[in-house]
């Protein structure tokens, strides 16, 4: 079988567009895995990218809709650090991270912006085995 040079590979501008953004999530990924894993992963800078990962989603994907992006501006108003859609098919939640002091300002935001429902959750360590 013969290679193919990626370089000589003509692309459309849509397609140039799917490539960057998916490798943009994809990094996006694997950063913050590697932070998790080595317990340096902070709420700001993560909001941050999980916001930069849902315009991926939303802008080279068109995996929003308004709704959602009206929850997702007014939790950031309220002080969440950021946020994105999420849920396979295309969505149909969101979530967002913020720092404890701004929870209940968030949580109201985004019932008032539009969300069915919004309620508040703590981060554990996961998954613990006991032998």
């Amino acid at each position: 079988m013969a290679e193919i040079d990626c370089d000589e590979v003509k692309r459309t501008e849509d397609e140039i567009l799917l490539v960057n953004g998916t490798r943009t999530n994809r990094d996006l990924e694997a950063r913050w895995g590697l932070e998790m894993l080595k317990m340096k992963a902070s709420g700001e800078d993560f909001g941050r990218d999980l916001t930069l990962h849902h315009s991926v989603l939303r802008d080279t994907l068109g995996l929003s809709t308004p709704r959602i992006e009206s929850i997702l501006a007014a939790a950031m108003d309220a002080g969440a650090w950021g946020g994105k859609i999420n849920g396979s098919g295309g969505g149909g939640c969101a979530f967002v991270l913020a720092p404890e002091s701004r929870v209940e300002a968030v949580v109201e935001a985004m019932l008032s912006s539009g969300a069915i429902g919004a309620w508040s959750v703590q981060m554990d360590s996961g998954v613990r085995c006991r032998i």
